[in-house]
């Protein structure tokens, strides 16, 4: 199996963050269809033709210029938006498979580093998978061994505590003062993905809601509630 490792979060992603950064978008890893070079929409993060993330983002936030690189890493810089993706280098179980599920990772972006030399206080992920490997991240700075040998370990959903945001929720944690040097507290937005694959499984949820819309209507109406 062939390693791949990220094309983009060496150039790109660390470009785009600097020291008025406040917001992180963070995916996973990019599609095969990027990382192949096989005719993506864009050479960048998600650039594939069945991803439609900043079809979304332009919407949402109103943006008149073209999807072009270019473009699309000038509005990030002048609005405070950062990107970059969690897996640094991984191979694909199913060489021809953009699925998460099918990502064995060997090597991860380190984004505690990213939160230290940045004044990010807000990160996007775009899954649940994101999410996930992120709150991996975090919780290991929030115990002391002490702390673990009492049992005085936290549930998790007192430690990334849940916020309504209109019909939508998100989670805030206190990052400790001990490694970021300052009261520090951090949203983390769980976009629904932006996958047309995805859509299927928001109809799911949509109708075990027995909510009256439709799974792209109600993931653009997540997008403006979570990014404007």
């Amino acid at each position: 199996m062939t390693i791949v490792t990220h094309p983009f979060n060496d150039n790109f992603g660390q470009r785009s963050i600097n020291g008025n950064t406040t917001k992180l978008i963070l995916g996973s890893f990019p599609a095969f269809q990027v990382t192949s070079e096989k005719s993506p929409r864009l050479q960048f993060y998600y650039g594939s033709t069945d991803n439609k993330f900043w079809d979304l983002f332009h919407d949402v936030l109103d943006i008149e210029s073209n999807f072009t690189v270019d473009n699309i890493m000038g509005y990030l810089k002048n609005n405070n938006f950062g990107i970059m993706d969690i897996i640094r280098k991984c191979y694909r179980k199913d060489n021809s498979s953009s699925a998460d599920e099918d990502l064995s990772i060997i090597e991860f972006q380190d984004i505690i580093e990213i939160l230290k030399n940045s004044k990010i206080d807000t990160i996007y992920t775009t899954s649940e998978f994101v999410t996930k490997l992120l709150k991996q991240q975090i919780e290991p700075l929030l115990y002391k061994k002490s702390e673990k040998a009492k049992g005085e370990k936290k549930k998790k959903n007192e430690i990334f505590i849940p916020i309504n945001l209109g019909d939508f929720k998100y989670e805030q944690v206190d990052l400790p003062t001990l490694v970021f040097h300052t009261a520090r507290r951090l949203k983390i937005k769980t976009l629904l993905s932006p996958s047309d694959n995805a859509l299927r499984g928001i109809t799911k949820g949509i109708n075990s809601k027995k909510l009256n819309t439709d799974a792209e209507t109600f993931r653009r109406e997540q997008y403006i509630q979570f990014l404007k």
